[in-house]
């Protein structure tokens, strides 16, 4: 179960309760899942289920499609590598290309464009 559907399961079950992120980092932990390939696995599921249920997009579809992947402005290096080989190669996008989220605001602060009055 991913998003939503964990707040429906009895809190008198026993559960493992994976979160990938913590304070914006890959969540690493000695705990169950707190391996990279662990986060990952986690990172891969959520993403896949979401773009099946909240897009409707097929694994077949990915292949023609290109993802916009939106990294912080302090990322860590070796994680941008292992982003572009869980959307490229584990989801399937066709291509992808990393921005940094200072440069993803500026487009939703309309700075993409200039109009001259």
């Amino acid at each position: 179960m991913i998003g939503d559907d964990v707040l429906r399961l009895h809190p008198d079950e026993s559960f493992n309760l994976h979160f990938p992120y913590k304070r914006g980092d890959f969540n690493l932990h000695d705990g169950v899942s707190g391996s990279l390939t662990g986060v990952l696995a986690d990172l891969e599921l959520i993403w896949t289920v979401a773009l099946q249920t909240l897009l409707g997009l097929s694994k077949q579809d990915l292949s023609s499609m290109k993802a916009v992947v939106v990294i912080p402005a302090l990322y860590k290096r070796p994680y941008v590598k292992h982003y572009m080989t869980l959307i490229l190669t584990q989801i399937g996008f066709g291509q992808a290309f990393l921005l940094q989220d200072h440069v993803a605001a500026t487009f939703g602060a309309g700075l993409g464009t200039f109009h001259s009055v």
